[in-house]
């Protein structure tokens, strides 16, 4: 289960630095970014993700060893606090999973059994070892099928070899494919907006507090 996990986190964060890599200021707006209309071309949601405070909500299907896995996700950022929600199938049970930093400290929170883990590894400084955002590059543009549809996207690589390409339909951010190492990932885009919410980054006091 926590190779499970550790994998979407690391699709997850991909996205998340995908987008860090990449100025705001070289995106163009075509849509209201403020409030999150759903008009934003592929790379003003990129620029979207690269600002200080985002929220965005997909559902994910995954691969990892062969195995597929299904499920919901949120990945938000404010300010200097991050925070990604996954929610998925185990073994016949729903388990809602969220990794936060907040306070510049690290935090895996179980909201399925109620249980906070504070992390010896700084999740904002591990994602960026793992993934030198500042070599990510715009490497193309061009038209895939994806979920049945062709359309088009515009596609990102990291240094470590990940590749994401942001998919629109009809203008409007639709998925995005990420692939590297033999994972594979694809995340349908429901909700974007520049307002996180403030639950994702919550510590509940009445969790228990679990040693590392």
């Amino acid at each position: 289960m926590k190779k499970i996990l550790s994998f979407l986190l690391v699709i997850c964060m991909f996205v998340t630095l995908s987008a860090c890599g990449k100025k705001a200021e070289e995106t163009g707006t075509t849509g209201d970014a403020n409030n999150g209309t759903s008009t934003l071309e592929s790379d003003d949601l990129i620029g979207l993700m690269s600002s200080e405070n985002y929220y965005v909500k997909y559902t994910m299907e995954s691969e990892l060893e062969g195995t597929a896995y299904n499920a919901k996700g949120e990945t938000a950022r404010k300010g200097e606090d991050i925070a990604v929600s996954t929610e998925m199938e185990y073994n016949g049970a729903v388990m809602k999973t969220r990794t936060v930093k907040v306070g510049g400290e690290s935090y895996v929170v179980d909201d399925t059994n109620k249980t906070i883990t504070k992390s010896i590894v700084d999740i904002g400084d591990a994602a960026n070892k793992a993934f030198d955002y500042s070599t990510v590059n715009k490497t193309g543009n061009g038209k895939g099928t994806i979920k049945g549809k062709e359309l088009p996207y515009t596609e990102y690589t990291t240094s470590e070899g990940y590749v994401s390409k942001f998919y629109t339909d009809n203008g409007k951010p639709y998925a995005i494919e990420s692939t590297g190492e033999g994972v594979t990932a694809i995340m349908i885009v429901e909700e974007y907006s520049k307002n996180p919410p403030s639950s994702l980054f919550e510590l509940p006091s009445d969790y228990t507090k679990v040693a590392y």
